[in-house]
């Protein structure tokens, strides 16, 4: 009976070695604008100052969740946000990553994906986030308008203390985002300088975020808009006023908007010459339109 149990116990355990270990990606780990479970195709980020991040899998990550952002054409790094807490690039040596905060270049001769440009593994589901995927359409830039990039540079952003729930999502803000460029993460199940492999969760490139924010006016534009109408009010009142004096009330465009009835009466009677002239008036709803007749007192056409 003893050599039964042992023997069989030794079977299984023969069995069990015999099985190969196959990684898995534990869990896909996406990037959107809004969205709570991840998207089939890369989404447009258009408001950076609250972007999610989020674990598709069934268990919670460790600290620290890595952000991984791609500037377009080597743009300077931005900033990225959790709470009040600012984070810039750089950090710990984890998960084959150097901890430097200096960006690593990322264009058509790198080899394989961005995490692999890193030099962080296992990288999963992230093998897709290649260089050419980047700038294809339709799902790349050039499919959503934005012209290819030459290049980005790749900035690393160690999320110390901040984790992942299972099936649940983080808002980050990304400051000064250059429009073109790439979001994605990386985390880990387990806590340890080395992600085992099936415990990583790392970004497909169906599940990335791209930056693409509408411009906003800048305060000189706004300034110069503000500067041109009142130009432009100057103007039309002193044509107006023009034709007050000429003893005509009725605006050069003929329609109706003039002074008090008092300064009306004023400015006709002050016309030399013409004591019987009396004004017509005009407005939008007039059916036939003003004639226009030239005022000898004011060089401006004035309704008569």
């Amino acid at each position: 009976m003893k050599r039964t149990v042992v023997l069989f116990t030794l079977l299984i355990g023969l069995g069990l070695m015999a099985v190969p270990a196959f990684g898995q990606v534990d869990f896909n780990l996406f990037v959107c604008q809004s969205c709570t479970t991840g998207p089939s195709a890369p989404t447009i980020i258009n408001n950076t100052a609250a972007f999610n991040v989020g674990d598709a899998g069934s268990h919670a990550s460790a600290s620290p969740l890595l952000i991984i952002v791609g500037t377009y054409n080597g743009a300077a790094a931005p900033t990225v946000s959790f709470g009040t807490t600012d984070f810039s690039p750089g950090g710990t040596a984890i998960y084959g990553w150097n901890g430097s905060s200096s960006a690593v270049t990322f264009n058509s001769s790198s080899p394989g994906s961005a995490y692999a440009a890193l030099g962080i593994t296992p990288e999963g589901g992230g093998s897709s986030e290649t260089f050419s995927n980047w700038n294809s359409s339709p799902e790349g830039l050039t499919g959503h308008g934005i012209p290819a990039a030459t290049s980005f540079s790749l900035f690393v952003y160690e999320l110390t203390g901040v984790t992942l729930p299972a099936m649940g999502v983080v808002t980050l803000d990304l400051e000064n985002g250059t429009n073109g460029s790439f979001v994605i993460g990386y985390a880990c199940e387990v806590m340890g300088s080395t992600c085992p492999d099936g415990n990583e969760g790392s970004t497909p490139f169906t599940t990335s975020g791209i930056v693409d924010t509408p411009p906003v006016p800048e305060p000189a534009s706004m300034a110069l808009l503000g500067t041109a109408l009142l130009g432009a009010y100057g103007l039309l009142r002193r044509k107006w006023l023009g034709c007050v004096v000429a003893g005509r009330t009725s605006p050069p465009w003929g329609h109706r908007w003039g002074p008090p009835a008092d300064l009306e009466v004023g400015a006709r009677n002050s016309v030399v010459g013409e004591p019987s002239r009396f004004v017509k008036r005009f407005s939008v709803f007039s059916a036939s339109p003003p004639k226009p007749i030239r005022s000898p007192d004011c060089a401006t056409t004035c309704a008569r």
